[in-house]
């Protein structure tokens, strides 16, 4: 039993029922962008709505009649896109190594296996009917300050947070996101779709989660818990600039973008080197 759950979790590629559920994760973590992207777009163009972030957008979901079988959906989906994280951080399955690049690789992993576990959880309550589900970032600040390792703590997740986004744009620059998809016998138009979605997407979500970084960074060095923001305020910081319908439609192309690649390249997304 412990040898087959060893050459699982290190040979995922030769194991299809495991394939199958990382890449449904995949593509509902797009789903879950894509509803974030439209919402984000609405308010940019003045066409109503609100600005939200993951919570939000599960209650928004949870809105529409059978919401409680698209949330349930959503959990599922995150919780193995959650699972696969872990995975791939804890067991190496791309042998990215010890170095600081793998390190870094499998850090980002690890925080993205949390995150999205606290998000396929919330998914969940709401599909129970619990409508004061998770935490804002300040809530969670605040409580963090309240202890002697908070101020630190909040730093260090900060630059962790931050250093996602730095990652996220190397990855555009370099194309190294196009090492982790099967292209091979692909036509050029596809490639190509596959390289700029890929791109764009991940511009606009590096550009959000170093903005995200750097609240939590100055939460922890001032010990002002308001500092902290999550995805929601973040966006709310681009409209309340004066040039905030654009970088609001700017920022929704962008999450408009990560959601097509995670959807549309789900299927060819290799679960090892």
């Amino acid at each position: 039993m412990l040898l087959s759950l060893s050459s699982v979790v290190t040979r995922p590629e030769s194991h299809e029922p495991l394939r199958f559920v990382v890449k449904l994760g995949y593509a509902i973590k797009g789903c879950v962008y894509a509803i974030l992207g439209i919402l984000a777009f609405q308010v940019g163009v003045g066409d109503g709505g609100r600005l939200a972030g993951e919570k939000e957008a599960m209650r928004q979901v949870a809105s529409h009649s059978l919401g409680d079988a698209g949330l349930a959906i959503i959990g599922v989906g995150l919780f193995f896109y959650a699972f696969w994280r872990f995975i791939e951080a804890a067991f190496d399955p791309y042998r990215v190594g010890h170095s600081l690049h793998g390190l870094a690789q499998r850090t980002g992993a690890l925080m993205s296996a949390i995150g999205n576990g606290f998000a396929a959880i919330t998914a969940l309550q709401l599909v129970l009917g619990e409508r004061e589900t998770g935490k804002s970032p300040k809530v969670w600040a605040a409580l963090a300050l309240r202890e002697d390792w908070g101020p630190p703590l909040l730093v260090v997740t900060g630059a962790s947070i931050a250093g996602v986004g730095v990652y996220h744009f190397y990855e555009a620059v370099t194309d190294r996101f196009r090492e982790r998809l099967d292209l091979t016998g692909s036509s050029p138009s596809w490639k190509s779709y596959v390289t700029w979605s890929g791109r764009v997407g991940l511009i606009a979500r590096g550009a959000l989660f170093a903005l995200i970084g750097l609240a939590a960074i100055r939460a922890g060095s001032t010990l002002d818990p308001r500092q902290a923001k999550g995805l929601k305020e973040t966006l709310q910081t681009f409209a309340e600039q004066p040039s905030g319908p654009a970088l609001l439609i700017l920022a929704a192309v962008g999450l408009l973008a990560y959601a097509l690649h995670l959807i549309s390249t789900a299927p060819i997304r290799k679960l090892g080197p």
